[in-house]
C-alpha cells in the first residue's frame, strides 16, 4: 500500500497510487453495476411469477365456473 505524505498536496500524489484509486473506483462501479444488474433480473423475474400467478388464479376461476355450469346442466337434464 503507498501512502501519500500527509503534508503533501493532492496534485503531487505519486502516478501509481493515483491509478490504484482509479483502479479500486472502477472495480466498485462495476461491481455497483453488477449488484444493479443482479436485482433489475430479480425484479423482472418477480413480476414475471406474480403475473403468472395471477393467470393460474384466473384459469383456476374459469375452470370451476365452467365446472359448475357444466353441473347445473347435467342437473337439468336429471331432472326432465
Amino acid at each position: 500500500v503507498l501512502c501519500a505524505d500527509p503534508g503533501a498536496d493532492m496534485n503531487e500524489l505519486h502516478p501509481l497510487y493515483l491509478q490504484r484509486s482509479q483502479k479500486d473506483a472502477l472495480e466498485a462501479l462495476q461491481a455497483e453495476k453488477a449488484q444493479r444488474s443482479s436485482l433489475q433480473q430479480t425484479l423482472e423475474e418477480t413480476e414475471a411469477a406474480e403475473e403468472a400467478a395471477q393467470d393460474r388464479e384466473a384459469l383456476s376461476l374459469a375452470l370451476a365456473s365452467i365446472s359448475d355450469a357444466i353441473q347445473t346442466k347435467r342437473d337439468e337434464v336429471r331432472q326432465k
